[in-house]
């Protein structure tokens, strides 16, 4: 190589050439993260109501059409716990125990006895109507659903009666074909 051929390939002035693996500053990385989380959280929005808009609701268990399966037995025995009378208590625990599973019984049982005494000093009547039910999770054996309830209540604080509203998410089990409850947890 010539010596015209070394000056013609480097700057002509003598100035250094900034080398071609320079670093990049970090800046447009995170700005390319965040227009990428932007774009995800968008697209799974923008799927959703896609979805929703286009589903077929024909045979879903809303809007007063008639439960079914674990939402009808979930509906049904969150009215039965909460509808009850202080003068026939032992009735409504008869009740609640035919329906319960051996360790849901033990509980009720446990609770139901200083419940009883509460109710009957207070002579407190109360009756359970559920507003909305739908399952929130199931498998083969066992379905969890939630209920929306309303509660009128009554007793010597509240002569007039009081309306309570609650949500509750009632987890049942499937023994031998039936739907049993097994749990009662509200809000």
């Amino acid at each position: 190589m010539s010596d015209a051929d070394a000056q013609s390939d480097g700057p002509a002035d003598g100035a250094e050439v900034p080398s071609p693996a320079a670093p990049r500053k970090r800046g447009g990385t995170t700005l390319l993260a965040i227009a990428l989380a932007v774009m995800t959280g968008l697209s799974a929005v923008l799927g959703y109501l896609y979805w929703d808009a286009t589903r077929d609701t024909s045979a879903s268990e809303f809007e007063g059409e008639e439960l079914t399966g674990a939402a009808a037995a979930g509906a049904e025995y969150a009215e039965m716990v909460s509808t009850y009378s202080f003068d026939n208590f032992d009735e409504h625990y008869d009740s609640v125990a035919a329906i319960s599973t051996p360790e849901f019984q033990e509980e009720y049982r446990t609770a139901a006895e200083s419940l009883r005494e509460f109710l009957s000093e207070a002579e407190g009547v109360s009756e359970g109507t559920v507003e909305y039910a739908a399952v929130y999770r199931q498998t083969d054996d066992g379905a969890q659903v939630m209920v929306f309830l309303d509660q009128q209540v009554r007793n010597v604080l509240a002569p007039d009666g009081r309306l309570d509203k609650s949500r509750l998410l009632v987890t049942l089990h499937k023994v031998d074909g039936e739907w049993l409850l097994h749990d009662v947890g509200g809000s």
